[in-house]
């Protein structure tokens, strides 16, 4: 599985949680879209490690906990979609991060998600996430 670059299981019901899998046989992924197959549990901090992905397309499935800033260091990511799950705490991506990928970041619907307002200037506030209190 080292060489395989793109992974599209979206919209297809598997479930279960990424646990599981291991992402250092995955080092060329370029994209990876697990959309909409009913994911469960955490977004482990070991997918930052996938250091060729551009496009990781996460939305539409029951994930939650916090999200590492780490993810926003993936240096060639150019597409990140996390909306409607159930992720909590702050979005600690800075400004670079927003400016690279700018309208192909998706966090909305998530309603205990929130960016904090000194770490993100007006233009690049992430759309449909409210400011920390």
């Amino acid at each position: 599985m080292s060489s395989l670059e793109e992974l599209v299981l979206s919209n297809n019901p598997i479930g279960g949680d990424l646990m599981g899998l291991e992402w250092h046989n995955l080092h060329n992924l370029v994209i990876l879209d697990l959309s909409n197959i009913g994911l469960t549990g955490e977004i482990l901090e070991s997918i930052s490690k996938l250091k060729r992905l551009r496009f990781l397309g996460l939305s539409d499935n029951n994930l939650t906990g916090k999200l590492s800033p780490k993810l926003a260091t993936l240096p060639c990511v150019s597409a990140l979609y996390l909306n409607a799950n159930n992720l909590t705490g702050e979005l600690n991506f800075g400004d670079d991060f927003y400016r690279k990928v700018g309208r192909q970041f998706g966090a909305w619907n998530n309603p205990n998600l929130c960016y904090p307002v000194g770490l993100v200037s007006a233009s690049h506030v992430p759309y449909g996430v409210k400011p920390c209190q």
